[in-house]
């Protein structure tokens, strides 16, 4: 792979040239989200190149969004500015996703197979999209290697932790809407444009401020067990079927390296949903003045301000008795305002 992508290789028979050339196209045509569909194996995989276009790319407002598609999620959600990976391993069948696959070609939507033999060619494959993801970068003129974006947010989290240290209490912001477990958080232009009625009209108001080619980010600053991972499921096939939009689930912080930047660097399609919750059992950090209950705080209010610096619509949701009590409060919400309401197809 490493002589086949050299310079001195054929440019026709170059597959880092080729696949460089389709993601700068696609990014300059305005097919700026890139849907990987693979087999479950390759989950993982298919996360790690998907942040390694998304965050080299995504910079001053324009760049590719990685999406991580299902086999069973919605056939239409996918058809308008996308281009679809499909990667799979020899030998693995899922009949699910090729025939959603096949269905999305047939449809005109961009299409991209790539087969591996088997594990031992996981590296090969992510060198390829190392070298072309950079090729990509040059062809649009963009530093593959500076994230100018997720800087902002760690600086204003050493901020709000020093202050914390100092203070013995994190910022106090304003809550716009309270009710019963939950607190509703907005500032700069996305306070200005939901309503502060109540916490029902609020997520309306909110969720009509999304693109239409865009998504939805879900960025939940809480453990993740498997009963969690079951309501967020819920909860991103709500608002898929409803609104016709791909939905991430990016837990913090660790979505902050992996696809932070493309939050806040790439195109400003994303509508973005921070939840955050007391902890029910907090530990002091030793040799800190701070616990890690405030440490993941100081982590979340970083980057919800430095999205709304940037003029994204996010807003953040706090669970004051926790996530336990918080989270089924948000899902009855949530189920009055989608109701029985289902996206159409322009």
């Amino acid at each position: 792979m490493r002589d086949a992508c050299a310079s001195t290789a054929p440019p026709e028979a170059n597959p880092a040239l080729s696949l460089s050339a389709l993601l700068a196209a696609a990014d300059l045509q305005g097919l700026d989200r890139l849907v990987f569909l693979t087999t479950r194996t390759l989950k993982p995989v298919s996360r790690r190149i998907g942040y390694l276009v998304g965050a080299s790319t995504c910079k001053n407002g324009r760049g590719i969004i990685p999406i991580f598609g299902r086999a069973s999620g919605e056939h239409q959600i996918v058809q308008r500015g996308c281009v679809i990976v499909s990667l799979k391993i020899a030998g693995e069948q899922c009949q699910e996703t090729a025939k959603r696959t096949d269905a999305l070609r047939e449809a005109g939507v961009p299409v991209v197979d790539i087969e591996l033999n088997g594990p031992d060619e996981l590296a090969v494959e992510l060198f390829k999209w190392e070298i072309a993801t950079a090729l990509s970068c040059s062809l649009l003129s963009v530093n593959p290697f500076h994230d100018p974006d997720i800087r902002e947010s760690r600086t204003r989290t050493v901020q709000i932790l020093e202050q914390i240290a100092a203070k013995h209490q994190p910022p106090i912001p304003t809550v716009r809407v309270r009710e019963e477990e939950l607190e509703l958080y907005a500032e700069g232009k996305t306070r200005l444009q939901i309503s502060t009625l109540n916490m029902t009209e609020a997520l309306r108001t909110f969720f009509a401020l999304r693109h239409r080619e865009g998504y939805i980010a879900l960025l939940p600053f809480l453990s993740f067990q498997e009963t969690r991972r079951q309501v967020f499921r819920r909860i991103r096939e709500r608002l898929e079927s409803t609104f016709g939009l791909p939905v991430l689930i990016t837990p913090g912080p660790r979505y902050l390296h992996g696809i932070g930047q493309v939050y806040k660097g790439g195109p400003t399609k994303g509508l973005f949903l921070l939840l955050t919750a007391d902890p029910v059992n907090d530990i002091v950090i030793p040799g800190a003045d701070y616990s890690f209950g405030q440490l993941q705080l100081a982590l979340a209010l970083g980057d919800f301000e430095s999205l709304g610096r940037r003029r994204r619509p996010v807003i953040r949701l706090h669970m004051t008795r926790g996530a336990e009590k918080g989270l089924p409060q948000l899902e009855s919400i949530l189920d009055k305002v989608l109701g029985e309401r289902r996206f159409l197809t322009a």
